[in-house]
């Protein structure tokens, strides 16, 4: 099925745009089970860039390549094949994409984001991934020299946290 085609049919009302709704029919793990309500309301907040609550058909391609990109990478740490990511394949992963984290940090992640079943569903993944970056991003801003170390003000903290929903 072509972009436009999945496009136009979870487009349920015809308006040319997607609600968090709407978008959760098109996002599906590899066993065809939806995103988690989480894991779509992330991705619809990266991608409406103006807070509109929706997406139009360009947005969408580019959530739609997107979400291909860490697909392939899933599928890369996916050494059993078994559709989830394990948390050593979880573990290598990060390692790979130049995560350094101890192994407690990442168990902790990795619990944050799993359902409970010690493993990783694609959206589960995608959701833990974002929410990497987002943090390293945040934190990126206040390590000044490079090291590892962030000099931040509780007022700045205060917004950087606040700003990830």
């Amino acid at each position: 099925m072509h972009l436009r085609e999945l496009f136009d049919k979870v487009d349920r009302n015809g308006n040319g745009r997607l609600s968090e709704l709407e978008l959760s029919n098109a996002l599906l793990n590899d066993d065809y089970s939806k995103f988690r309500p989480s894991t779509v309301r992330l991705i619809l907040k990266l991608f409406d860039k103006e807070n509109k609550n929706y997406i139009d058909f360009k947005e969408f391609c580019r959530l739609w390549n997107y979400i291909g990109y860490w697909r392939k990478v899933f599928t890369k740490f996916d050494k059993e094949g078994s559709q989830t990511i394990s948390f050593s394949e979880y573990q290598n992963a990060l390692e790979k994409i130049g995560y350094r984290l101890s192994t407690d940090t990442i168990l902790f992640i990795f619990q944050k984001f799993s359902d409970g079943s010690l493993q990783l569903k694609f959206d589960m993944f995608v959701e833990s991934l974002i929410w990497l970056l987002k943090i390293t991003d945040s934190f990126k801003k206040y390590d000044y020299q490079g090291n590892g170390i962030a000099v931040i003000q509780f007022k700045d903290y205060v917004e950087e946290i606040l700003s990830f929903n």
